[in-house]
């Protein structure tokens, strides 16, 4: 139910954080790996926003991580808004990285990514399990 409510939001970001001046084609031709990570990106983040907010829903679980405490304590809709936008702003600076003048933050941008798609789903894996 909450998926369903989510996936506009996924679909704005991803169309909002392609180029402006050029094709969507175009644009996904040549950041492939980024539209990928990114895709998989807001996809975890997703999975661990609504699971986190069943959870909560459903059980009055609550978040033991300090950090996040806040923005899970939200309303669900401001939870979901606050997730989504973090992580397409993350996404899109992965993208400025990723083009970066400087060698070697051209190599390594992916990383960031690979991170958060990680803990996002060991995040969402745990959520659901506990």
């Amino acid at each position: 139910m909450l998926l369903r409510r989510i996936m506009p939001a996924v679909l704005l970001t991803l169309v909002v954080s392609m180029s402006a001046r050029a094709g969507p084609r175009s644009f996904v031709r040549r950041h492939r790996a980024w539209t990928a990570l990114a895709a998989l990106s807001l996809a975890s983040a997703t999975t661990d926003i609504a699971v986190t907010a069943h959870q909560k829903a459903e059980w009055g679980g609550y978040e033991t991580d300090p950090l996040a405490r806040p923005m899970v304590d939200l309303p669900n809709p401001a939870f979901v808004t606050l997730g989504v936008a973090l992580t397409g702003a993350f996404d899109l600076a992965c993208l400025k990285v990723s083009t970066s003048r400087h060698a070697w933050l051209r190599h390594v941008w992916w990383m960031p990514l690979a991170a958060q798609i990680e803990e996002n789903a060991r995040g969402a894996a745990w959520t659901a399990t506990h």
